[in-house]
């Protein structure tokens, strides 16, 4: 089987985001289909250019395998009358399976005797199921926005071909008025004039004669060695971004580099600044030497056949006055913001609106000041809250180019404006995924509480993919916070302190509806966190269903609880049993008042259970709140005994009400213990 296929679908450029997406789905789309049709195959390869999308896939069969399947029909008192005549039923059983009655195998199952008929399957021109499957393939592929192409198709840009080749071999379809064809064309630096794949095995080398590097890997390969010639020179390195660099290869079809420089004096701005400069507006990489920028940047060019100097020097040029008009902007901004003290700026904040209905930024401001003095007052913390949205009301910050440096210009301009090194490290790192100081982590902490709590206010709630804001980003990174720094913050405190700050803002809204809501969501991604660090499904959920405000004591909850099924399965396992049935019991059941009467209580068992429960009551508590969960499970194993011997003599459900009631007080009171560690009925034995 050493037949190829080859699909290529040609376009105008695509959107950089677009194009591995779209190759994404048409790979696994594809070979769902070959595994649906039992299909074998030895490799697929996907490619994808601004211009191009699609496979390659070597080791195809001409036709599918045929085999032989066995199709039970109707047992044989109902295929056949008492004559052995067919009946109407046995008829349509082979009409239906175009089989004829010779082919009619009796087979006992079980105690009854059932017709069957052996059937051939498979066999179909594979050529034949491409061009029926293709055009559905290619209608389908998502985009995140597509434009009308013709009356009946829309796509991300106009389509230009679709070569569809199976060895030397058209796939003849049709989707809309394009006709797949053998034709592709060169780079446009090459030729405008379709050229034609002969064999879809050569497809890559004739491209790469014609200027185009189809695949992305060996983009990538001809990027480094260029890239190395030129860093050799400076003895040198880049500011690696592999995001940048997977960017400027999706935006040509052969990376021609090009080294390009700016003037000395731009190099008095923040690295950060010129980084980004280079990165947003150029597509370009910085270069560094002992962690120093130099005054040199790269470019990637879409010219493979370039070897004209002049010319070179010309695209040269273009990208320096670029770079030029580009660093000239950013140094008047830097200097404009340096002119005016940041506390100025907070005042600023009043007149620019945060969210439509939600206040302005300096509303935002003030909650962030009113929660972080909650997790720790200290004057250093006080000033970092205050200042913490000022840089996004710098010029630098406002400039489209420049926006990704919020919180980076807030550290920067505090450390020009002499602010103490914690100020300014925790301004900087505050929308980083992880922040690297503790004060750094706190401001994320209660800035993305505030961002929750505000989506949720206006109905922008995650629902599956959906996610607008981000939201399960910001809950996983503040539980990462939490957790890698150590923190012992209580979550559920901070959320309703913020929405009790919200609501004084007269906003309409339900505040314990959105309460439950944004408890519910931390839970779930808590449950997530937990899985995602190894421990079991069920551990994390019993967990988290009890302690989700407190990811730090969560997880350590988790360990020692593990360490208890494995270390002493047996008790484990009694435990979780006990609690499963005291879960049953409690069903439906809701009491307004938990007072026990002891004048009721009529057996020793439950008597004693009663007392010794009351007795480890607060040490269990206190070893809780400590953290020694070694200490607290073994309080629980105590119980155990007191627990067995109250199920084994004591009936619950008693005729007498009053008893009844007493009795499952005492075995709300029971849960109610369990419950102060995790939710041991959510455990799987």
């Amino acid at each position: 089987m050493r037949n190829y296929f080859l699909l290529e679908i040609l376009t105008e450029e695509l959107p950089v985001s677009y194009i591995y997406p779209a190759v994404s789905f048409l790979k696994e789309k594809f070979i769902n289909f070959l595994k649906e049709n039992e299909i074998e195959f030895k490799e697929i390869k996907e490619f994808f250019t601004p211009r191009r999308i699609g496979f390659l896939i070597y080791g195809l069969p001409q036709k599918r395998k045929i085999r032989l399947i066995e199709i039970q029909g109707p047992p044989k008192n109902i295929a056949f009358d008492e004559k052995s005549n067919l009946t109407d039923q046995g008829k349509g059983f082979l009409k239906a399976n175009r089989a004829k009655e010779k082919d009619i195998i009796i087979k006992k199952v079980g105690d009854k005797e059932y017709v069957f008929i052996k059937k051939k399957v498979g066999g179909e021109d594979l050529k034949k199921l491409l061009s029926q499957f293709l055009p559905n393939l290619i209608r389908d592929i998502p985009f995140p926005k597509r434009m009308k192409i013709s009356e009946n198709l829309t796509f991300a840009r106009p389509i230009h071909s679709i070569c569809a080749l199976f060895n030397n071999q058209i796939i003849k379809f049709k989707v809309d008025n394009i006709k797949s064809s053998n034709l592709t064309y060169p780079h446009r630096d090459k030729s405008f004039k379709p050229i034609r794949i002969k064999s879809a095995k050569n497809y890559f080398d004739i491209l790469r004669k014609n200027g185009v590097i189809s695949l992305y890997e060996e983009r990538e390969k001809i990027f480094y060695q260029n890239l190395e010639k030129i860093l050799k020179n400076f003895n040198a390195q880049i500011i690696e971004d592999k995001e940048l660099i997977f960017e400027m290869l999706n935006i040509c079809e052969y990376p021609s580099l090009i080294l390009c420089q700016f003037e000395k004096d731009y190099l008095s701005l923040p690295q950060e600044v010129i980084i980004t400069g280079l990165k947003n507006y150029l597509h370009a990489l910085a270069i560094k030497k002992n962690d120093e920028l130099l005054p040199y940047f790269i470019v990637v060019t879409n010219k493979p056949f370039l070897k004209d100097k002049k010319a070179i020097e010309e695209i040269k040029n273009w990208y320096e006055r670029a770079c030029q008009a580009r660093l000239e902007d950013a140094k008047y901004y830097f200097n404009e913001d340096l002119k005016k003290p940041l506390e100025e700026l907070v005042e600023e904040e009043k007149k620019v609106i945060w969210i439509e209905d939600l206040g302005t930024l300096y509303d935002k401001t003030e909650r962030i000041s009113s929660l972080i003095r909650i997790l720790r007052d200290e004057e250093d913390l006080k000033k970092i809250a205050y200042l913490s949205k000022v840089d996004l009301l710098t010029n630098m910050v406002r400039e489209k180019e420049f926006t990704s440096l919020q919180g980076i210009m807030g550290g920067i301009y505090a450390k020009y404006f002499n602010y103490s090194e914690p100020i300014c490290a925790a301004l900087y790192e505050q929308y980083q995924d992880l922040p690297k100081t503790v004060y750094g982590a706190y401001l994320t902490i209660v800035d993305r509480i505030d961002n929750i709590n505000a989506s949720f206010i206006k109905g922008a709630i995650p629902k599956g993919s959906y996610d607008p804001f981000g939201l399960k980003k910001q809950a996983d990174n503040i539980i990462n916070t939490i957790v890698t720094h150590n923190l012992d913050i209580n979550l559920k405190e901070l959320i309703t302190f913020d929405l009790e700050l919200f609501s004084k803002l007269n906003i309409n809204f339900d505040k314990e509806k959105i309460k439950k809501g944004v408890f519910s969501f931390f839970t779930e991604r808590l449950e997530l966190y937990i899985q995602e660090k190894n421990y079991p499904y069920d551990i994390a959920r019993a967990v988290s269903k009890i302690i989700w405000f407190n990811p730090k004591r969560a997880l350590k909850r988790c360990e020692y609880l593990r360490r208890l099924k494995e270390e002493k399965k047996e008790d484990y396992e009694k435990i979780v049993i006990g609690q499963k049935r005291v879960r049953n019991i409690l069903k439906g059941i809701n009491f307004e008042d938990l007072n026990i009467n002891e004048n009721l209580l009529i057996k020793e068992e439950e008597k004693e259970l009663l007392k010794y429960s009351k007795e480890i009551l607060k040490n269990y508590e206190e070893a809780l709140n400590n953290e020694d969960y070694e200490k607290s499970l073994n309080y629980l194993l105590s119980l155990r005994l007191y627990i067995d011997k109250f199920f084994d003599n004591v009936f619950v459900m008693d005729e007498n009400l009053n008893i009844r009631n007493n009795r499952l007080k005492i075995v709300k009171l029971i849960k109610d213990i369990f419950d102060k560690y995790c939710d041991f009925s959510e455990c799987v034995i």
